[in-house]
């Protein structure tokens, strides 16, 4: 019987002595295995071994996957052995013919007796499973863990100092649960995990895929972002630079006098249009990669003004130099504003605006304040069937600085029917009224596997 009290344990030698005798009564080892497990506080003596052994583990629950329950009763310093008696066969079965024990000859049970030669103890490292040996420190006179697995701590309870893209977990007889490192692009060492970030598939890991939660802190070089993926305010990463470039960012060279603020595109990333990387943020009147002239339509640089022509509406080559000429839906004499029953004054409409469209009810319009945003959230796409009720969960990769789904279809087809669907989040969904007009666009890569078979004859 064990008792683990306050990291003390208590083993009592209440044992059962098989005697050679037991065999000429034939006692099948079916009654002997019933006896044991009777009493499985019990320990089983042979006298072919003549030895004691004993587990802690074996049997109990979480022993395959170790509790932080099973570790406490598992774990004890010192170890106290209390010898109380031998327990026979009933005295060779004399009890069986004798229920009152003063009858039972003395000389039978007196001819039992035990002795101990040696005692061995042995157990594992409390290292979470994470060390192979705990070699003993003489100066703090303390076993000390040789953690393994990007572990680390006195138990090896805790993962290293920049791997942290999973949380930890104690290492098993089946899985080591081994630390991954954080992709930080070699901007830091330094990262900790965030459930939230892994739910969102925020973090990339070294694979390339979307997996985990690891957060880059501290990150050298002007860089930012979960993975040090991207610039601070006021530098950028060229076109073409990757983030595990020695110094990938650069200072942002913007105009003062025609930028709105100090920021340019930081990366192909938040690139936009004829925005690329390291483009500044214009004030009106202003153009240029660094908003250091005055844009098409404005003159008289640093304070662009606008000219007498618009340059939406009108069809001059310099809309400063002579008569405003009007696009054919356009009126007025600087040619800004739209005729009746037209609006949405444009500069790329070689008309100028665009007809009303009233459904026949009337002809008079004007154009509403309402702005637009492209949408590009990679988060939630799923595969379905027809039917909806079986979703698969694509891989979410990262490929030249962009974002992809992929999916196996081999792995596809085992759950899913022979024709299936992409599923859109609920961003891509419910009302668009206001992207009437608009395109989803989509990139659809499929890589096929080829097999060369060559027959010699």
């Amino acid at each position: 019987m064990l008792y683990c009290v306050k990291r003390q344990w208590e083993v009592l030698m209440n044992a059962y002595f098989i005697s050679p005798s037991c065999c000429s009564f034939q006692i099948s080892e079916d009654i002997l295995l019933w006896l044991y497990k009777k009493h499985s506080s019990s320990l089983l003596i042979t006298t072919a071994v003549k030895g004691i052994h004993t587990s802690l583990i074996n049997g109990r629950p979480s022993a395959d996957d170790p509790s932080r329950a099973l570790l406490e009763f598992t774990s004890a310093r010192f170890i106290r052995l209390r010898f109380q008696r031998i327990r026979t066969l009933n005295a060779d079965l004399m009890m069986f013919a004798h229920k009152d024990p003063t009858e039972i000859d003395p000389i039978v049970t007196r001819r039992y007796y035990y002795s101990i030669k040696d005692i061995s103890v042995g157990g594992m490292c409390i290292c979470s499973g994470h060390a192979k040996a705990c070699p003993l420190d003489p100066v703090t006179n303390k076993s000390v863990c040789q953690c393994e697995h990007n572990t680390c701590g006195e138990t090896c309870d805790r993962c290293c100092p920049g791997f942290n893209q999973k949380p930890w977990h104690a290492g098993t007889f089946l899985v080591k649960h081994e630390c991954e490192p954080c992709n930080c692009h070699g901007k830091t060492e330094e990262c900790y995990y965030d459930q939230n970030v892994a739910d969102r598939n925020q973090s990339l890991n070294i694979f390339g895929e979307y997996i985990g939660g690891g957060v880059c802190v501290n990150c050298t070089g002007h860089t930012d972002g979960i993975n040090c993926e991207t610039c601070v305010d006021g530098y950028f990463r060229p076109k073409g630079v990757l983030p595990d470039s020695p110094y990938p960012c650069h200072p942002c060279s913007c105009d003062p006098n025609g930028s709105l603020h100090e920021t340019c595109v930081k990366d192909e990333k938040h690139a936009e249009g004829d925005m690329l990387p390291g483009f500044c943020h214009c004030k009106t009147g202003y153009a240029g990669e660094h908003c250091s002239r005055c844009a098409l339509g404005y003159t008289g640089y640093p304070d662009c003004l606008p000219c007498n022509c618009s340059v939406e509406g009108s069809v001059n080559i310099d809309p400063c130099v002579g008569l405003c000429v009007c696009k054919e839906h356009v009126e007025g004499e600087n040619c800004d504003h739209c005729k009746s029953g037209f609006f949405n004054l444009q500069q790329n409409n070689p008309k100028g605006c665009e007809e009303c469209f009233c459904s026949g009810k009337t002809n008079v319009c004007t154009g509403s304040h309402f702005t637009y945003r492209n949408i590009e959230d990679m988060n939630g796409w799923y595969l379905v069937g027809l039917s909806g009720l079986i979703r698969v969960t694509p891989k979410q990769k990262s490929t030249g600085g962009r974002q992809q789904l992929s999916i196996n279809n081999v792995s596809a087809r085992k759950v899913l029917p022979q024709t299936y669907y992409w599923s859109a989040p609920s961003s891509y969904l419910g009302n668009k009224v206001s992207a009437d007009g608009t395109c989803l666009n989509t990139n659809l890569f499929a890589v096929l596997l080829l097999f060369l078979i060559i027959i010699f004859e």
